[in-house]
């Protein structure tokens, strides 16, 4: 019996994916079309070969389907939609290009924005997750419905119109789908024609009438991750589209065999799969809730870098509202530069965003123009870090303010007034000597924390735009001007003020994440045409192909001095002796170009910054009346690469006169006077011909400039352009480079640079190397190569083919005729290929494979590698060898990849030479077995302990070299070679161990175990390599509780019965994986120690936390893995240091923050441990250790215990001072710094606290006293005091300064006075700082002679009878309060004490 059904439209797309596969087979046939009126016909199975059976979607797991008519039979529902499928497409595509096992995946990856699969089909409800409902792109969908509601035709037809088409006649339908350009659809298997019929069922004639059939709707392509959730929560689509990315990339990876890379990615699905769902479920704190959105983006971002994926980056865009200030006159300009700022890092990370304004607060250059820009490229080390927006402002008109023609306030860029505008943008902003007599002057900052960065780092929803306000402050005094920034973010006040000229500045701030290319097309409206103002320096992850030339000058400082006096030395000893110069040299203006070696001015070559046009000549800023100016300006030269190697920056000095008010002819004269340089300085920015500049700081020579137009570029460019440290002044002045015209001057003028550039290279030694054959002698050479390892991994991988192809040059050279180089050569590749390796620069290893295939050309290149890594082999535990031979190790499989490249390069030398060619390709092959068989000498040796590690890595990476072998040796050979390999191996202990038995898993899992020749081979040896290792745990396999006795327990005693089975459990196990009973007992251990306990020796934390424990039994358990822990790591390292570092620091937690732990179990974990240890015979040495630490650690918590359990309130502040300061003493016996230093800070906070200052200043002078004056020596950073990473130097001076302010609030003058003269003594040879110093000192002696002082009475204190231990028996000194007597003391003591 049949049954007839209608093919219906849905109301609404529906949008899901698959969750069960289908294929055709499945069903026998589905619902076909029928003629006459769209009708549908169930009938009986039949055979597969049915043409309808065409048209059943073909469904994997995890497919998407856009679902817009269904079916209803009486046995499922079907639905005919689009079916898109990236999964099979990707992993169809894999098959096509398999890769070894082995080999890199990154180079054979398929493209994963490749348009996926798509056709249109028919499926079961029942295979289907449906998970929302869309609507179509063109709206018919909703229109065919209502007219199948109300009984209408569905598609608008006349009774004689053409019939619900069959899907045989849709396969060209999906040209127009939105989701892929190149769709592939099933085609009818046969050529059947629909039909067509009139009335009475007769055929209709198409020429009379021809009718187009309605295409299949389009769905409003939603994206398949983007959830209601995700509207709050973006990290939860984010990680979904991460999801599904990854998921299909996992099928390549396992055609191309890549199991590493396979379980890597799969370990980062499972924890974001986890991670998603606890934030859907939103039952976490706040506080977890943030821990787990950073680990969700660390997860992101690891597995992107990991298969080669986009990097998450970080962009600010900035818009420029409003300019609510009036710093300059009209007629003149105001310069803004926005710049983004860490914090922690004490540094900037981008370039300036520059602005120039008129006195209207509109774009001088352009009044309709909006002020905006994007600041792209922050990796997420640096938005952990706290992120300032910064802003300064210059204004660029006359020496002082006036005090007319200021506005009260700006106006809003978007309504701004422009009446002066045509007038204003023809102001030469740079150009203040072109006869206006302007002046660039220090104004103002703005600074703002970037709280939107960090909450988008943390996965929030910041990806709105919001506006804010920047308040402006003033520098109190201009000379301190270029570092207002860092006075405002430290809330510095003292060095900033408010001015009635300047209100705040009206920002738009908006936050992206992702590619800058791909953000600015998807938001073209707002990011169109915006500056990119970029990250000083290369991102975290670099990729091939990024250019960058650039170089970065900031204009430092200046010293100009005017000492009085003459001097015996041709030099001149300051601007101020000049002949014929009376001008005081306080408004020193600097002015910098670029310049050719021919002395051709480089137009443009100048930035301010991104927003405003390049320059040819930069004016500096000008301090009024300053010898000594720090000017903090950032420049940024672009040069074409072809001109800069001769190029160099000149600069030149001038005093800028301050006379404003005179008559034409005289300020004509000034101004003359005024444009006239005192003083010029060059420097080159190729000094050695070939190597950049050097990055870091330069103090430049000044020359007198009063001849100036008389020399030429010849004269003063093989002059001294810096200073040497180690050529004093005074000898430029006999150096036979200085013509006649050229006067060296004692003043001088630091500029900072810094080279960001893909095409040059500011390293000296990668320079030589590049350039080899130019160098003069081969020792020259030798020292290159020496020193090739110290070369940063930044530069290596900018020339990394330029670096290959020198090394392989210098190895088959004629100067390297004896082989000496070899080895040299051979551990630069070793370094190169270690840095490709890494995961920060794997977007390389494509760039690698391609220069082995196509660019490499050494053919005599295998020998000399394989020489020098069997010379290695044959002295694995050498000083000299052991470190490269690991190295190489590591990159063995490339060093294959060479070696079978450079025989291939051979062979296509020797065609036609026959038997020649024979036997050479026997000589080679001899060759890699005898190098195989160095390597299996080194497994042999089971007597050197030294070499262990690297018998480790040759399991970790032998695998590596089998694909590369495959390409010479037959699959036979090759099994032979892993069985004589694994074979050579001794008899495995510790982590050795886990590797041989990883080995034995990457052999089954790879080629070799495809084939079943050699499968047959291979598998007898894994089972005999595997078995020994299956013995030890059978019976401990079916340890379990007994039923009847938990049954009969109460079910609060249940815990305590499961406790303790779990503790015998744990310790059965545990002594399981250590060394057999008869091993332990020779070195005298009560209980077994050693074997694979020592790789879980880092579990002493989680171990300490049972020995903790109320449980007897797990508490006991506990304390014996504890000892044969600290048994096993004594034998293993000779100490037992780190679990003591880890004991110490996790008690503290324990007792103190988590407050676990009390006498009991105090006593109970060291009167055990020290049991155990007392009954072995172990070591004396050992033993003794362990006692004196078990004494220190029972002193320790007892100091721990009597701080913690001291009643809370104020009469008990001082026994809690005098209990932490006995704890922080015997911690600073025991040399455990870190504990000492955060203690020292309680016990300052608790002075603090009760206003005891003075105590507060000696306290943490403990702290100071732990740091040395070292500026080369640095510590860590301490988050929890706001220390960023610094030298010991400025942690101490840091100290120093709070000391002295908490002393001079105790009024502790004499004391404060000793700190100053110390700072004095440190800062003497920086002039503005010592005169701080010196003048707080001053004050200090002011506030002593001046001040009237109230001194406490002291009353010596004894505490005999039940007092708490602390005190107890114990006589102490009190400070009285102020005007406190003994009566009021006495009364307050036997209140706290009754």
């Amino acid at each position: 019996m049949s049954g007839t059904f209608r093919w219906q439209p849905l109301e609404h797309i529906i949008y899901g994916f698959a969750i069960h596969p289908l294929s055709q087979a499945v069903y026998s046939r589905p619902p076909t079309t029928q003629p006459g009126d769209g009708l549908v016909k169930q009938e009986a199975p039949s055979s597969v070969d049915h043409p309808s059976l065409e048209f059943i979607a073909r469904l994997d797991v995890g497919d998407e389907i856009y679902a817009f008519e269904q079916c209803v039979d009486k046995h499922n529902v079907w639905y005919r939609g689009y079916v898109v499928s990236s999964t099979r497409s990707s992993f169809q595509q894999a098959q096509k290009d398999p890769s070894p096992s082995g080999g890199s995946i990154a180079q054979s990856l398929p493209n994963t924005s490749e348009e996926p699969e798509v056709a249109v089909a028919i499926f079961p409800r029942s295979h289907i997750h449906i998970r929302d409902e869309l609507p179509d792109a063109e709206g018919r969908l909703a229109e065919f419905y209502a007219r199948l509601t109300q009984g209408r035709d569905l598609y608008g037809r006349d009774r004689f119109a053409m019939e619900t088409l069959r899907e045989e006649d849709e396969s060209a339908e999906l040209e127009g789908h939105p989701r892929s350009s190149s769709a592939k659809a099933r085609q009818p298997a046969n050529g059947a024609t629909p039909i067509l019929t009139g009335p009475n069922n007769a055929p209709l004639d198409l020429s009379a009438s021809p009718i187009e059939k309605p295409t299949p709707p389009r769905p409003s392509i939603k994206s398949g991750d983007d959830t209601a959730s995700g509207q709050s929560q973006p990290l939860v689509d984010e990680i979904a589209s991460a999801l599904r990315e990854w998921h299909s990339l996992l099928f390549v990876y396992l055609a191309k065999r890549d199991y590493k890379l396979f379980n890597t990615v799969k370990e980062h699905l499972e924890a974001l799969h986890l991670g998603r769902r606890q934030l859907l479920s939103d039952t976490l704190s706040v506080d977890e809730t943030s821990k787990l959105r950073r680990a969700c983006v660390a997860h992101l971002v690891r597995g992107n870098v990991a298969q080669g994926l986009d990097i998450i980056f970080y962009h600010v865009y900035l818009e420029l509202r409003a300019f609510v200030a009036s710093p300059c006159s009209p007629g003149e300009t105001v310069e803004v530069y926005f710049s983004l700022y860490s914090k922690s890092g004490g540094r900037f990370l981008t370039e300036e965003f520059c602005a120039i304004l008129n006195h209207n607060g509109v774009l001088a250059r352009d009044s309709l123009a909006k002020i905006r820009t994007l600041f792209n490229d922050l990796g997420q080390q640096d938005v952990q870090d706290t992120i300032y927006l910064v802003c300064r402002i210059i204004r660029n008109g006359s020496m002082k303010l006036s005090s007319s023609g200021s506005r009260s306030s700006s106006t809003d860029f978007r309504a701004g007034s422009v009446d002066d505008v045509d007038s204003i943008a023809t102001v030469k902003v740079q150009g203040g000597l072109d006869g206006t007599g302007s002046f660039r002057r220090p104004f103002g900052c703005a600074v703002m924390e970037l709280q939107q960065l960090a909450r988008l780092a943390a996965g929030q929803d910041e990806t709105t735009a919001k506006e804010h306000t920047m308040p402006i402050f003033v520098p109190t005094n201009e000379a301190s001007f270029s570092t207002l920034h860092q006075d405002l973010i430290s809330s510095n006040t003292k060095e900033f003020e408010k001015s009635p000229r300047a209100d705040m500045l009206a920002i738009t701030v908006k936050v992206f994440h992702g590619d800058t290319q791909a953000i600015v097309k998807e938001n073209p409206t707002l990011l169109q045409d915006t500056p990119i103002t970029s990250r000083l320096g290369f991102p975290d992850v670099v990729f091939p192909g990024d250019a960058r030339n650039e170089v970065y000058i900031k204009l430092w400082s200046g010293e100009f001095n005017n000492p009085a006096g003459g001097s015996s030395v041709r030099i001149r000893k300051s601007v101020a002796s000049l002949a014929g110069s009376s001008i005081n040299p306080s408004n020193v203006e600097v002015s910098c170009e670029v310049r050719r070696q021919s002395g051709q001015i480089v137009e443009g070559a100048i930035a301010l910054g991104t927003g405003e046009p390049a320059i040819t000549r930069f004016h500096s800023l000008v301090f009024h009346r300053n010898n000594a100016p720090t000017y903090g300006e950032l420049i940024k030269i672009t040069v074409p690469e072809k001109i800069m190697p001769e190029c160099h920056l000149f600069f030149t000095f001038r005093n800028r006169s301050s006379k404003e008010k005179a008559s034409m002819g005289s300020r004509l004269a000034d101004l003359q006077a005024s444009d006239r340089p005192f003083a010029f300085a060059y420097l080159p920015l190729f000094p050695e011909k070939q190597a950049f500049l050097a990055d870091g700081s330069h103090t430049l020579v000044l020359y007198k400039a009063d001849k100036l137009n008389t020399i030429t570029v010849n004269e003063y460019y093989h002059a001294p352009a810096v200073h040497s440290p180690a050529e004093p002044l005074e000898s430029f002045a006999t150096s036979n480079s200085l013509t006649r015209n050229l006067a060296p001057l004692r003043d001088t003028f630091t500029i900072r640079s810094f080279l960001c550039s893909t095409q040059f290279t500011a390293n000296g030694v990668l320079v030589d190397l590049l350039n080899w054959e130019r160098l003069d002698d081969k020792n020259a050479l030798l020292a290159a190569l020496g020193k090739f390892t110290f070369v940063g991994e930044m530069e290596i991988v900018k020339f990394l083919r330029d670096i290959f192809d020198s090394l392989f040059a210098i190895l088959v050279s004629p100067i390297n005729q004896s082989g000496e180089m070899d080895d040299l050569v051979f551990n630069a590749l070793v370094t190169v290929l270690a840095i490709v390796q890494d995961r920060r620069f794997n977007n390389f290893q494509p760039v690698l494979d391609i220069y082995i295939e196509n660019h490499f050309n050494c053919a005599a290149a295998s020998y000399h590698m394989l020489h020098s890594m069997n010379r290695l082999l044959a002295d694995p535990a050498g000083r000299d060898t052991a470190s490269p031979l690991r190295a190489a190790i590591k990159v063995w499989h490339y060093i294959f990849k060479f070696i079978i490249r450079a025989r291939e390069l051979q062979k296509t030398k020797e065609v036609g030479m026959g038997a020649t060619t024979e036997h050479l390709d026997a000589t080679f092959k001899r060759e890699i077995m005898s190098h195989l068989g160095e390597v299996n000498k080194l497994m042999s040796k089971s007597t050197l302990s030294s070499v262990i590690g690297t018998q480790t890595l040759a399991l970790q990476h032998f695998a590596s070299i089998l694909p590369e072998l495959a390409d010479l040796f037959s699959q036979v050979e090759l099994v032979s070679m892993v069985t004589a390999f694994v074979n050579a191996s001794p008899i495995a202990k510790g982590k050795i161990v886990i590797w041989k038995l990883l080995l034995c898993l990457q052999l089954a899992r790879g080629f070799l175990f495809d084939s079943p020749q050699s499968r047959a081979l291979l598998l007898e040896s894994i089972v005999g390599w595997i078995k020994p290792h299956f013995g030890g745990y059978d019976e401990y396999m079916h340890v379990q509780p007994e039923d009847g006795e938990a049954k009969r327990r109460a079910v609060w005693r249940l815990a305590g019965d499961l406790r303790g089975d779990g503790a015998a459990i744990l310790l059965r196990l545990w002594e399981t994986i250590g060394w057999p009973e008869t091993l332990s007992a020779q070195v005298g251990a009560v209980t077994r120690y050693g074997g694979y306990q020592i790789p879980l020796i880092s579990l002493v934390e989680q171990v300490l936390n049972l020995c903790l424990s109320h449980h007897d039994q797990l508490r006991s358990n506990a304390v014996q893995i504890l000892y044969s822990m600290i048994v096993s790591e004594y034998h293993q390292s000779g100490n037992f240091n780190q679990i003591e570092t880890e004991l110490v620091n996790k008690l503290d937690k324990l007792f103190m923050s988590d407050t676990r732990g009390d006498d009991i179990s105090r006593a109970f974990f060291v009167s055990q441990l020290r049991h155990l240890f007392d009954s072995s015979t172990l070591d004396d040495q050992l033993k003794s250790h362990v006692g004196q630490f078990l004494d220190s650690v029972d002193l320790f918590l007892e100091l721990l215990l009597s701080v913690r359990e001291l009643p809370d309130g104020e009469e008990y502040q001082d026994d809690r001072v005098i209990a932490t300061l006995r704890l922080m003493n015997f911690i600073r016996r025991i040399g455990r710094d870190e504990i000492y230093i955060k203690y020292v800070h309680q016990l300052v906070n608790m002075h603090l606290q009760s206003h005891n200052y003075v105590e507060a200043a000696l306290t943490l002078k403990l702290h100071s006293d732990l740091h040395e004056w070292d500026l080369n020596a640095f510590v860590d950073p301490m988050p929890e005091l706001d220390l960023p990473r610094q030298s010991q130097f400025v942690r101490k001076e840091t100290l120093c300064l709070l000391i002295l302010d908490y002393l001079g609030k105790g009024k502790a003058w004499e004391s404060a006075i000793e700190i100053c003269k110390e700072l004095a003594e440190q800062h003497s040879e920086v002039t503005q700082r010592l005169a701080e110093i010196l003048v707080h000192q001053a004050n200090l002696l002011e506030h002593i002679v001046a001040d009237q002082r109230y001194y406490s009475e002291y009353f010596r204190v004894a505490f005999y009878g039940n007092f708490p231990v602390a005190i107890r028996d114990k006589h102490f000194i009190y400070r009285g309060y102020e005007w406190e007597k003994l009566g009021a003391f006495c009364e307050r003591m036997l209140n706290k004490h009754p």
